[in-house]
């Protein structure tokens, strides 16, 4: 790895964060609207666990939403929208070019103050599934009480942008996934606000067309000069004006070592043959022809070199998800998200550069499934080894799979050896169907197979980043031969982008003495799966560190 230099501003920049100064202090903020607000916390909610068109969740004996056409397909499963519309648009406001839901009781109920007085605030989450460009999908909001009664805002959501009438705000991808989109309008003032996945695309928004009806929201292919097909998660609303919590990033989390965990399978016995949960049912059934075998020492081995069918542990799914944990547990994307963590050597494999394992996992009632791939040479998430090419062959290596709850973004983060492997914003998932509601891990159609040894799999509910204890190179909660191998393979060198999983424990960029320090005075003995390596550098090291530590502890005296 190449060194990279600290960065060193340029003068220009400390006078702009001056003048930003001024600006905060004279009052002017980042975005016209302070105030936040979860939507999971609002009364009126969309879940789409039932179509919204039977429903009335202010309860006047008026079904809130009305559909008129019936030219197109749509289901609800999984707790998702799912709107198939032909090319020309497809249904919902009285003309076969739309296929979209105008609200009818609730936005015009003065009870609901959804209006130009006192504000509103509507959240969408939406995936489009196809279209053939602009008009794909909209959000349209005509609240009572504007100047001329009839003013509309109107965000157009095409597969790779984001626009407000002709004007473009945004050109990400909005068909990779399901993404946030909120629209808020402050007490009697004129401009709008909007945001996708908590971003601020723009807070001087103005109405920009005249509705046909003097009150209404509208979602959907409104226009019908395209045509979508798309998924909704979910559509939200409140009275007043407010800002989305801002997408929680990977320095963000809470820090936990997987040793405090819930739920752990630390291997000593086949995790197929360990109830946690005490409901006299083994947790995991385990699949595939060739059973893995406990190695002696506090691990479990595995061997799908000769097995051709699919070769994993699952706790859940078609299975036993009557008897299993983690559909027990209700692990869910929609309350607290979850924490995994594996730490996994890989010993063979099958077919060179493909993966050999995988960890899965699948909350009840979501349509995506968390799948990250291990190689000899490579870790992956969703498919193939793309996240990174480190070898998992060397030595024991420890994988975490943070999923971030559905309300902040849905987004997951990825280790390994405690190091980020995914952007600090995380990634996307793999949609699939839905109802598997199960963990796996092993070798479950992610490669080719091969041979690896679990020294355990760990997990909990909750969005956890690993704890690193000083001198822990690689988030196993011990210090010992495994970290020190990873301190004398840095030795002596420096890298700004160094971290603990490297051995630069104090952060200053070196691994050096200081680090060895560091080390010697949080050993805690041999690791139970590697002896203590042979290399006389190692050796020496070690000998130094602790050699450091006595006369430190001899001058404190």
């Amino acid at each position: 790895m190449l060194s990279k230099q600290k960065k060193v501003y340029p003068k220009w920049s400390v006078v702009a964060a001056a003048a930003l100064a001024v600006l905060a202090a004279a009052g002017v903020a980042s975005a016209r609207i302070s105030e936040v607000s979860s939507s999971a916390d609002w009364t009126l909610k969309y879940e789409m666990d039932a179509d919204p068109g039977i429903q009335d969740l202010d309860n006047n004996l008026a079904v809130d939403w009305l559909r008129n056409d019936t030219n197109f397909v749509q289901t609800i499963l999984g707790g998702k929208l799912i709107s198939a519309s032909d090319v020309g648009g497809v249904p919902l406001i009285g003309s076969a070019d739309h296929s979209a839901y105008p609200l009818n009781t609730v936005w015009i109920n003065g009870a609901n103050n959804l209006d130009f007085a006192h504000g509103w605030t509507v959240e969408a989450s939406i995936k489009l599934t196809s279209s053939t460009g602009p008009g794909a999908f909209a959000i349209a909001a005509a609240p009572a009480g504007t100047s001329n009664g009839k003013k509309r805002a109107y965000v157009d959501i095409a597969p790779t942008s984001t626009s407000w009438g002709p004007k473009t705000l945004d050109t990400k991808d909005n068909s990779d996934a399901f993404h946030i989109f909120r629209i808020a309008q402050e007490p009697g003032v004129e401009t709008l606000s909007l945001w996708r996945d908590t971003e601020l695309l723009c807070d001087t928004l103005t109405w920009n067309q005249a509705d046909l009806f003097a009150t209404g929201l509208l979602i959907g292919d409104i226009t019908g000069s395209q045509g979508a097909d798309y998924e909704i998660d979910y559509v939200r609303m409140t009275s007043g004006a407010y800002a989305p919590f801002s997408l929680p990033k990977a320095s963000q989390l809470e820090k936990k070592n997987s040793s405090a965990f819930t739920y752990r399978y630390e291997c000593d016995v086949p995790v197929g043959a360990e109830d946690l949960d005490m409901n006299a049912f083994d947790d995991f059934d385990y699949t595939g022809s060739i059973l893995p075998t406990a190695s002696g020492n506090g691990t479990v081995l595995f061997d799908t070199t000769l097995d051709v069918s699919e070769s994993s542990y699952v706790d859940g799914g078609v299975s036993n998800e009557a008897t299993a944990l983690w559909p027990a547990k209700n692990f869910s994307l929609a309350d607290d998200g979850y924490t995994i963590e594996l730490r996994v050597k890989v010993t063979a494999e099958l077919t060179p550069g493909d993966p050999v394992l995988g960890l899965g996992a699948v909350p009840g009632n979501e349509d995506e499934a968390a799948v990250l791939t291990i190689g000899m040479q490579g870790t992956g998430f969703n498919s193939g080894l793309g996240l990174d090419d480190s070898d998992n062959s060397d030595d024991f290596h420890t994988f975490r799979v943070v999923a971030n709850t559905s309300d902040q973004g849905g987004m997951y983060f990825i280790y390994r050896d405690g190091k980020l492997l995914t952007p600090e914003d995380g990634i996307c998932c793999t949609p699939i169907s839905p109802g598997r509601n199960a963990l796996y891990f092993g070798d479950f159609s992610t490669g080719s197979g091969g041979a690896f040894e679990v020294d355990y799999i760990r997990f909990m509910k909750g969005t956890f980043a690993p704890e690193m204890i000083p001198g822990d190179t690689n988030g196993d909660g011990q210090v010992n031969a495994d970290d020190a191998r990873t301190l004398a393979a840095n030795w002596l060198t420096y890298d700004t982008e160094y971290t603990a999983s490297d051995g630069d424990f104090n952060g200053d960029g070196w691994v050096n003495d200081l680090d060895a320090s560091i080390l010697a005075a949080n050993w805690s003995g041999s690791s139970e799966s590697i002896g203590v390596p042979e290399p006389s550098t190692l050796v020496g090291l070690l000998g130094l560190a602790l050699g450091i530590l006595i006369v430190r502890c001899r001058n404190r005296k």
